[in-house]
């Protein structure tokens, strides 16, 4: 491989290490020394009046920001940043922080919010459901996912018709269904409690038998 020598710390390195400036051009200094010269430079701007008043029109510009979100919006923003995300750079990055103290910590924390154990309910329905292909294509999987953690929230359980409600159940269970009936959807979710949803199971939903019976038993009790 081709060396060169940086015009700032005077060492000899490998091409690779100095930034592109053009295809076929590397510039003078290495990544290291260029990093610190730039450094320099972006506080002594930010210093300056100019500077902070550009900083504080890019913070708080309505139209800067809209393009920003804009382009994060669009096919080519989202494609940059699936790209990103699948790149080995970036997977390293995310294990790095994962086994880090602060990664951690920052996981335990999202696990123990409310945020948390809503995504922990939508994993495991999502999976159970794809175990027993049942995922439907009719819906889009972010608004099942959603409705499924925290649809229930405000209702009365739809079995007993009294108790508030504290799950999301499939009326017609997953179990039930043949692979590829789609029953992991929006139009099989009904909100119940816990003690019904528990007690149900995947002989008991409408049109089959005792079905009538359980809900006699649970609304009369």
């Amino acid at each position: 491989m081709a060396t060169k020598i940086c015009r700032t710390c005077n060492e000899k390195k490998n091409e690779d290490e100095f930034p592109q400036s053009g295809k076929p051009y590397r510039q003078s200094r290495c990544r290291k020394c260029w990093r610190k010269v730039h450094r320099k430079y972006e506080l002594k701007y930010r210093k300056s009046q100019n500077g902070i008043a550009v900083k504080k029109i890019y913070d708080s510009s309505p139209s800067v920001m809209a393009l920003v979100r804009k382009y994060q919006a669009s096919d080519k923003g989202k494609a940059w940043r699936k790209k990103y995300q699948q790149s080995q750079k970036y997977l390293d990055s995310q294990n790095k922080h994962a086994k880090s103290v602060k990664g951690k910590a920052s996981r335990k924390k999202f696990w123990e919010s409310e945020k948390g154990r809503e995504a922990r309910v939508r994993y495991a329905a999502k999976r159970k459901a794809r175990k027993l292909e049942q995922i439907c294509s009719c819906c889009d999987p972010r608004d099942v996912g959603q409705a499924y953690a925290s649809g229930w929230m405000g209702e009365t359980c739809y079995i007993c018709l009294v108790a508030p409600a504290t799950q999301t159940d499939h009326v017609i269970p997953l179990a039930s269904g043949k692979p590829g009936d789609g029953l992991h959807c929006l139009k099989n979710f009904r909100s119940a409690c816990k003690p019904c949803n528990t007690s149900k199971n995947a002989r008991q939903y409408p049109g089959t038998e005792g079905w009538d019976d359980f809900l006699v038993v649970k609304r009369n009790n």
